[in-house]
C-alpha cells in the first residue's frame, strides 16, 4: 500500500505529483494524497495526510465538485470556491384546472420519461425508475422541486395546454415532447 503513495511523476504545476492512483500535493506537514471521481449526478473526493494522521471523504449528489472542500479540510490554507447560493424559490398556488393543462408524459430521452399528475389539487412529478415527488409552481409555467435542485418550464399551445417541458438540472436544460 505504501508504494501506491510514492510519487511517480510530476502532475501539473508546483509541487504536485502523482502516485499509483493518488495525487500528491505539497511537502512536509502540508502534504496529502487525494483522488476524486463522479458518475450520473454524483461526485466524491477522498484524501488523507499520513503526516497529520487525518483523512476526509466528501460526497455530493450534484455535478458540482466537492474538491475545494476536501482540499480545505486537509490544508486550511487551500481556498474554498466562491459558490453562488441557489436561488430562493417561492411557491405559489395555482387552481387545479390550470394544473390539469400540464398533466401528461414527456419524453426527455429514449429511455427517460417524466410524468406529471394532479391529485387533490397538488402537482406531482415522476421520472422513469424514480419515486413520485411533489412539484411547486413559481408561475403558470415554471415549477421546482424541493428534494433536489431541479426546475421545469412548460411550453403551452394557444389553448394553454402544455406541449413540451424543459428540465433544468445540474446545469443542463433537457427538453421533452409531450407523448399523450
Amino acid at each position: 500500500m505504501e508504494l501506491a503513495h510514492q510519487p511517480r511523476e510530476d502532475f501539473g504545476a508546483g509541487n504536485t505529483k502523482i502516485g499509483l492512483g493518488w495525487i500528491i500535493v505539497g511537502e512536509g506537514e502540508n502534504s496529502y494524497h487525494w483522488h476524486n471521481g463522479g458518475t450520473g449526478g454524483y461526485r466524491s473526493f477522498a484524501g488523507f495526510s499520513t503526516v497529520n494522521k487525518r483523512g476526509v471523504v466528501v460526497m455530493v449528489n450534484s455535478t458540482s465538485t466537492p474538491d475545494d472542500i476536501g482540499h480545505h479540510l486537509l490544508n486550511p490554507e487551500s481556498p474554498l470556491a466562491d459558490a453562488e447560493p441557489p436561488k430562493e424559490r417561492v411557491a405559489i398556488s395555482l387552481p387545479e384546472e390550470q394544473l390539469l393543462k400540464l398533466v401528461g408524459s414527456y419524453q426527455l430521452a429514449p429511455e427517460f420519461v417524466v410524468e406529471f399528475t394532479v391529485e387533490d389539487g397538488r402537482f406531482y412529478t415522476q421520472a422513469t425508475a424514480q419515486p413520485r415527488i411533489e412539484s411547486f409552481a413559481e408561475s403558470a409555467t415554471e415549477f421546482f422541486l424541493k428534494v433536489v435542485d431541479a426546475q421545469m418550464t412548460f411550453e403551452l399551445d394557444e389553448n394553454g395546454i402544455a406541449t413540451r417541458v424543459t428540465l433544468h438540472q445540474d446545469g443542463q436544460n433537457i427538453p421533452g415532447e409531450k407523448l399523450d
